[in-house]
């Protein structure tokens, strides 16, 4: 599961939760979903086309395996809040990262239900 949600004030979105099942931690999904939510992310073109170029997200000082998960991503810590124990790390998304797809071109499936 992820969940992100674009904030605002920030002009950036924020990765709310990245979570897995604990027996398919050895198989590296939560890499895949990190890159399906960033990806995800690099496709709401409303606010992409306004700027928003930054993701962030907050993980305990003491969660090593979230810390390197986000660095593997190309994450970065960016501070750390002492009285929560909870660091930012942030990774701004350049436009060689991001696509725009043309809303206006769209694929159009055609159904043979049978009944010709």
């Amino acid at each position: 599961m992820g969940m992100y949600e674009p904030r605002h004030e920030e002009e950036a979105f924020y990765i709310r939760a990245v979570a897995r099942a604990q027996r398919v931690s050895q198989n590296h999904v939560a890499d895949e979903l990190l890159a399906f939510v960033i990806n995800r992310i690099t496709l709401e073109r409303e606010y992409v086309e306004d700027g928003y170029r930054d993701i962030f997200c907050q993980i305990h000082e003491k969660n090593s395996a979230s810390k390197k998960l986000f660095q593997r991503a190309g994450f970065e810590s960016i501070g750390l809040h002492e009285e929560s124990g909870l660091e930012t790390w942030a990774i701004h998304l350049g436009d060689d990262r991001i696509e725009l797809v043309d809303e206006d071109v769209v694929d159009a499936a055609i159904v043979d239900d049978g009944e010709g």
